[in-house]
């Protein structure tokens, strides 16, 4: 597989509540334009089952598909993993990570730079707003390969706080456990009322 960037979020999930997350998930893509037999067979049977290990890696194989989107032909697809304290001690719950991936090479203008095309920009922001709409009790983090999941770890894993910082976009809620510091220098912050 190429390399990838997506929108990812952590909700912390008792096994009771991980239809409700599912089907809020599923709700979320339904409006971002996944058509509904798409995301029936991909994630609308998906039950909270581990696997030797104590991963979940039911609803991490949807196929990759293309949506138009803001007059652009968006190569995407979503992911839902389960993960326990078994495998991540730190963890004090299961949480289940839900992402949207895109092909890092059509949206970025070079790898040395990885800098996010401009007509990319707005398609991306709206599309952590929008899983912001259905999750918003969560950080709602823009990474890419090489910083998937670091935020989100650094908080768990009580790291550096420069590491809280890898992301290219986020919204942060106010009471995200962990985002009490200030950004660094280099970090864009702009404060939603």
């Amino acid at each position: 597989m190429s390399e990838y960037s997506q929108v990812q979020l952590y909700v912390e999930c008792a096994e009771m509540q991980f239809k409700q997350i599912r089907d809020r998930f599923i709700q979320c893509l339904s409006e971002y334009g996944f058509e509904e037999n798409y995301l029936q067979t991909h994630f609308g049977t998906i039950e909270w089952e581990l696997s030797d290990n104590f991963f979940m890696y039911t609803g991490c194989n949807a196929k990759r598909i293309s949506l138009f989107k803001e007059n652009k032909s968006v190569s995407v697809w979503p992911a839902l993993i389960g993960l326990t304290p078994h495998v991540f001690t730190e963890l004090k719950k299961n949480v289940v990570e839900l992402a949207l991936f895109f092909k890092t090479e059509h949206i970025i203008d070079d790898y040395k730079s990885a800098h996010l095309k401009k007509e990319w920009q707005p398609l991306i922001w709206n599309t952590i707003c929008l899983f912001y709409k259905y999750f918003s009790d969560t950080a709602i983090y823009f990474t890419d390969e090489a910083t998937d999941s670091k935020p989100w770890e650094a908080l768990i894993e009580n790291q550096a706080p420069d590491y809280y910082w890898l992301f290219d976009a986020a919204i942060i809620p106010n009471q995200s456990e962990g985002y009490h510091l200030d950004p660094t220098q280099s970090v864009f912050t702009h404060k939603i009322s």
